[in-house]
């Protein structure tokens, strides 16, 4: 029986390290890739008492009763036909409560001009009885999703890239009925807000660690 020489022995398995290495590198590289080409979460919904807040609305100092069709209020802006703020516990579906609604019944009420930052927005929603379904469509930064709720009760929403707009509209065809809006809340990472998903490491850093990788490979070869 024949051994290779010591010298080609070390040389071959010293060409098997380097290759696994390599791969490494390049699953690393592709993954920064992927990441730095726009890979990206889309609006979600989440828990409204999971996430700690920077804002609270709850529309009780809010002076005019009756706002018109936009106002702004603290970190958003709300927008519908006649939007109208008052004390009301039929309304608002809580007792002595004041609370935010569209005055005409109308099929929509949109909120946006958040404060930068901003990925996260939730609100105690009321229906005042009417039974319908309402569409909540969520607008990210790079994504729109579309959620159905039909109960009262606190909803909250959530895009880790980003919120631009919430838009909760009644679907009903002939049965508007009134829906109000309380405790609307706002967050951002720095709060701890956010869609509770983990987030891929940022393409510098795994740029970074495939760098170091394949200059291991190299050293490797020149040894």
């Amino acid at each position: 029986m024949s051994f290779p020489p010591r010298g080609q022995g070390r040389t071959a398995a010293r060409r098997r390290i380097a290759g696994r290495l390599a791969g490494c590198v390049a699953a690393l590289a592709a993954a920064g890739i992927l990441h730095a080409a726009g890979a990206s979460a889309a609006p979600i919904q989440v828990a409204y008492s999971s996430v700690a807040h920077d804002t609270l609305e709850t529309f009780e100092s809010f002076p005019d009763p009756t706002p018109g069709s936009s106002a702004a209020f603290n970190g958003f802006t709300a927008t519908a036909d006649k939007l109208q703020v008052k004390l009301d516990s039929g309304a608002c579906g809580r007792f002595a409560s004041t609370c935010l609604f569209d005055l005409d019944g109308g099929q929509s009420v949109t909120f946006s001009d958040f404060d930068p930052g901003t990925n996260f927005f939730g609100f105690h929603f009321n229906e005042a009885g009417s039974g319908n379904s309402f569409e909540v469509g969520v607008s990210g930064l790079r994504h729109t999703v579309t959620f159905t709720i039909d109960e009262d009760g606190d909803y909250g929403f959530s895009d880790i890239d980003g919120l631009t707009s919430v838009r909760v509209s009644n679907t009903a065809k002939f049965d508007i009925g009134q829906f109000s809006f309380d405790d609307v809340v706002t967050s951002s990472p720095d709060s701890g807000g956010g869609d509770g998903e983990t987030e891929l490491p940022a393409p510098s850093s795994i740029l970074l660690l495939a760098a170091g990788l394949l200059g291991l490979v190299r050293l490797r070869r020149n040894v």
